[in-house]
């Protein structure tokens, strides 16, 4: 009996070519019978046609401009709260759910004197107030060109500027609170993955239903599938922070300085920016989807 070497088991790329145009076509002739397919279809559709790569760097620019002030505030508070407690300040940062990212300033700014520790704290936070109202108009934009909406001002841009901050400290609280409950057993580590799924999912479809620009007559309906997409992306990527992040800013930091852990946070904060434009495009096609499979229905309900 003979046997087949690797290179016979290999399709040729005219092959492999054929079968994702025939994957493609068997995908399109079911578009109009499964809502999901139409939408999935729909949502590619949106992100290429509204630039969605740009949108995804706008975000992430202004993301990574928002997370250093943050960072700042966080590791300057936390180095002035472990030194009235003589707690070590690495300790602290790793129950506050910032460990890695943030331990190379965290040495920095233990090292200054109080006095400089207080100056750049009142600038960082002034600066993290500003870096969130960016964040919030990066945002809005990219919900408004997806959503193809037409322009509209962001109402209480103060609310909402500090409604991202709270969010950042909401999720810093459940990270520590997954770090609590994870190590005592397999039930506290499930708890905590789904703590971890579940918290960012609903804040992003309050966001999504409450805050952000939508169709008029987009109801829940249409947003909860993007949030279950976004809290597990969330999570995939909160994965990503403990299995390759903090190592490559570690390595990063030691062979190219501070210009190398700056650009592994910029590669998260865009793969953040990819998700939050995919979650938004698959809002808008899921309404789409619904409002034309409710024309259909209808169509038939009067024939």
């Amino acid at each position: 009996m003979t046997t087949k070497t690797p290179t016979e088991h290999k399709l040729s790329p005219t092959a492999l070519k054929a079968r994702a145009v025939d994957a493609r076509q068997r995908l399109e002739a079911e578009r109009p019978r499964h809502w999901l397919i139409d939408a999935g279809f729909r949502s590619v559709q949106l992100l290429t046609e509204s630039g969605a790569g740009m949108l995804a760097g706008a975000i992430a620019f202004r993301f990574f401009m928002f997370l250093v002030p943050a960072v700042f505030v966080l590791v300057m508070g936390l180095g002035l709260g472990a030194d009235l407690s003589n707690a070590s300040v690495e300790d602290v940062a790793k129950q506050a759910g910032i460990a890695g990212v943030a331990s190379t300033a965290i040495r920095s700014g233990a090292d200054a004197s109080t006095t400089t520790q207080w100056v750049t704290l009142g600038i960082a936070v002034y600066a993290l107030f500003s870096g969130s109202r960016n964040l919030l108009k990066a945002l809005w934009v990219s919900h408004l060109l997806l959503w193809k909406v037409g322009v509209r001002r962001i109402p209480r841009a103060t609310v909402g500027t500090l409604a991202l901050i709270g969010i950042l400290a909401a999720t810093l609280f459940v990270l520590r609170l997954v770090n609590a409950v994870k190590g005592i057993s397999f039930a506290g580590w499930l708890v905590g993955l789904i703590l971890y799924t579940t918290v960012p999912a609903a804040l992003w479809f309050w966001a999504s239903l409450r805050v952000f620009p939508r169709a008029p007559d987009a109801t829940w309906r249409d947003l909860w599938l993007g949030a279950v997409v976004f809290g597990v992306g969330v999570e995939a990527l909160q994965l990503a922070t403990v299995l390759w992040l903090a190592k490559s800013i570690e390595s990063k930091s030691t062979t190219y300085g501070a210009i190398g852990a700056a650009l592994s946070l910029l590669l998260w904060a865009y793969l953040l920016g990819r998700l939050v434009t995919t979650v938004i495009a698959l809002n808008a096609a899921v309404w789409r989807s619904n409002r034309r499979k409710a024309g259909v229905e209808q169509l038939e309900v009067e024939t």
